[in-house]
């Protein structure tokens, strides 16, 4: 089935849909009444474990509880379960109150990372009042990209931009070496429209001569820490954001690549801006 004028596949009520290697993609209950809509489906934090994001709609008003979701594929023939879960303001095991018309945010954390590029099939179960709801999809799409790689070609600043042009993130610093010999990078983000925007464990910049640095916290904003943190944005104003990374012997004066942990706090695919060629220069 092809996408809807947003972009969003949906499957017939009732039935398997699916995604073609497209997000998001929208399950509907037989009755019409309730949608789920997988979202992001990606690896993050800094072990990189899988995770899917998804919403739950309903036209009435309801209660959901999470039942159980598919393993899926990890490296090698292994399998992976869910580890933890997160529905709403809860861990989706006590009923989370949804108001018709308003959506539900849901997040499944697998217990490990997928060599899958395309997810063949998933399924996420939800309780209603004891009516069991199985959502299920084929075809989902893993760490699907929203922006291409820039060459900053020995130069800041350095911006990238996701595929619509909307969100513009910029490398406005990257160094330290000379004073306390850990590598630290700063960046400034511009979004079209105001958007809540997180940031994660799991940025990474690798030297030149591959040594790969660890990031040790990152500040978005008034807002900092060493796991998931979340701003709102202002549409056309910028947020200025970092990362700090663990002390390291290594001193470069060139980074072959850095990695930032950052996207759109949604159920969305991640940006991941990604960065080739940085100087390492700021003291």
């Amino acid at each position: 089935m092809p996408p809807s004028a947003d972009g969003t596949v949906a499957g017939s009520p009732g039935e398997t849909v699916d995604c073609v290697d497209t997000l998001p993609c929208r399950w509907t209950s037989l009755d019409g009444a309730v949608a789920v809509t997988a979202g992001a489906i990606d690896h993050l934090g800094s072990l990189g474990e899988l995770t899917i994001d998804f919403t739950v709609e309903a036209s009435r008003d309801t209660a959901f509880s999470f039942a159980g979701a598919a393993e899926l594929p990890s490296q090698g023939d292994d399998t992976t379960g869910v580890q933890r879960v997160t529905l709403g303001p809860g861990n989706g095991i006590a009923p989370v109150a949804l108001v018709a018309g308003q959506a539900l945010p849901g997040r499944l954390h697998y217990g490990a990372a997928t060599d899958e590029t395309v997810l063949p099939h998933w399924s996420v179960t939800l309780s209603e009042a004891g009516q069991v709801l199985d959502a299920r999809f084929v075809n989902l799409p893993v760490a699907l990209p929203v922006g291409q790689d820039v060459d900053c070609a020995g130069s800041l600043p350095c911006t990238w931009r996701t595929g619509d042009g909307n969100v513009l993130v910029t490398l406005t610093r990257v160094g330290g070496f000379a004073t306390s010999r850990r590598l630290d990078i700063g960046f400034q983000l511009q979004s079209t429209r105001s958007r809540s925007v997180a940031m994660d464990a799991g940025s990474l910049a690798r030297a030149s001569g591959g040594f790969l640095y660890s990031a040790r916290t990152h500040r978005l904003g008034p807002a900092s820490g060493f796991g998931p943190i979340s701003v709102q944005t202002v549409a056309g104003q910028p947020l200025q954001g970092s990362v700090d990374f663990f002390r390291a012997t290594t001193v470069a004066d060139q980074l072959s690549e850095v990695e930032l942990e950052l996207f759109e706090d949604g159920p969305v695919p991640r940006w991941r801006p990604t960065f080739l060629n940085v100087p390492s220069i700021t003291p």
